[in-house]
């Protein structure tokens, strides 16, 4: 005969029952419970923080956390993390979220653990995009870059990884990050090279040159600073201070005074105030 339970003692009997399920008529609590899946039916594995995808350059998320709201009864099965119960390993790939995260592209190619990912400018120079981690088994500095796989390439610092662009009817998606499409090609950073440039080229790059000791010279090289400071006695040749056409290679001979106009100027008896000097020429002390 059925009988019904005291609302009392069938709220007492819940809250004893284990977190595996509580089935009226069945000895088997654990009927329908698959700890091998996600967890819980009503439940969703909280995913680990996402690592990057040295290929495709997105994040992506391995199962792993706590399966809220309820305990897990090892009764039941293997409990997601026991080590009793087979684990796929996961990538060593660097973590989307940390101290890279962010980062200008200057402040990335100069901190460690730090790769910059830039997207393919076919004809243009390729375009900054974003700061990623390397592997977790790096950082690697020194070595080759060019011919690298994107895995290989993730583990370096001192490459960039170059991708394809995924965005195709902008013209000015290539600066979006989210255009970031497949790995290209394993690069060396840019100014990081074995070619100190020359002394006397001209810049027509808009970047700020590195900060060189006196009696040496920014090395450039297509126009661009290397990275590279040359002392004076090796640069080629000995061109006179007129014919010298950039300013840090006129600063950086001693027998040279670099010549400067002024603009946005107020005068007065004590003399000139300027909001900024800009180079003209170069002179013969």
């Amino acid at each position: 005969m059925n009988r019904a339970l005291p609302v009392g003692l069938a709220l007492a009997l819940l809250s004893s029952a284990p977190a595996c399920g509580f089935y009226f008529g069945d000895d088997d609590s654990c009927d329908g419970i698959d700890y091998g899946g996600s967890g819980y039916a009503d439940t969703e594995a909280v995913p680990q923080q996402g690592l990057r995808n040295p290929d495709t350059g997105q994040c992506e998320y391995f199962g792993g956390g706590t399966y809220p709201p309820y305990p897990c009864d090892s009764e039941c099965g293997p409990c997601p993390g026991d080590e009793s119960r087979p684990q796929a390993p996961q990538p060593t790939w660097g973590f989307c979220e940390g101290f890279c995260t962010g980062l200008d592209e200057a402040t990335c190619l100069a901190t460690p653990g730090c790769r910059g990912a830039y997207i393919d400018g076919g004809s243009s120079p390729d375009v900054y995009a974003e700061c990623w981690q390397t592997d977790q088994s790096g950082p690697i500095q020194g070595g080759t870059c060019a011919g690298l796989d994107a895995y290989t390439c993730s583990m370096h610092d001192d490459c960039i990884a170059v991708h394809t662009s995924a965005c195709e009817s902008e013209p000015d998606a290539l600066f979006e990050p989210t255009c970031l499409g497949f790995f290209a090609e394993c690069a060396a950073e840019p100014g990081n090279n074995s070619d100190p440039g020359t002394c006397y080229d001209p810049v027509t790059c808009d970047e700020t040159p590195p900060d060189c000791p006196p009696n040496t010279i920014p090395g450039v090289k297509d126009g661009c600073y290397t990275g590279f400071c040359i002392p004076v006695d090796q640069c080629e040749g000995t061109p006179a201070c007129s014919e010298i056409v950039a300013e840090m290679a006129c600063i950086g001979r001693a027998d040279c005074t670099p010549l400067y106009e002024g603009v946005d100027c107020s005068c007065d008896a004590n003399g000139c105030t300027c909001s900024d000097w800009v180079f003209q020429s170069c002179d013969d002390s």
